[in-house]
């Protein structure tokens, strides 16, 4: 069964420029994908499973931040079932092979995106540090 836990991102074998875009899976089966440039920062935080192989997200809540403030948060959009995400090595923007994940052309979120891997866990980034409480249920 492919590994998903962690922290994948498109900056990490792609030139992002000003923005970036990723996806998170925690072991507990939560998880968010993100999207960010220099002045807002969106979170759709999702429950996930991986049955057979195939991937599926129910959306939570989505979250976004405006210079580092809270400014919107409604349920999120995010719904994905089935699909065969792969886990593949390619090379990192500094020629370093890394694993990445590839989403198949018919998937709702990254159609056809590779995402390179970051981290296994997020607490340890400072630029996720004050979005942790947004993230778990602690905040309501």
């Amino acid at each position: 069964m492919i590994d998903l836990i962690g922290f994948w991102a498109s900056g990490m074998v792609t030139y992002a420029h000003t923005e970036d875009e990723g996806i998170y899976f925690d072991p507990d089966g939560t998880g968010f994908i993100t999207w960010s440039n220099p002045f807002v920062v969106t979170f759709d935080t999702f429950t996930w499973s991986l049955e057979k192989g195939l991937l599926s997200l129910a959306g939570g809540k989505r979250l976004v931040f405006y210079h580092d403030a809270l400014s919107d948060e409604r349920p999120s959009e995010v719904i994905l079932k089935n699909v065969a995400v792969k886990r593949v090595k390619c090379h990192s923007l500094d020629d370093d092979e890394v694993e990445a994940l590839v989403f198949p052309d018919n998937s709702s979120i990254f159609p056809n995106q590779v995402l390179g891997f970051i981290c296994t866990d997020i607490r340890g980034l400072e630029h996720y540090t004050d979005y942790l409480e947004y993230l778990t249920d602690k905040h309501k």
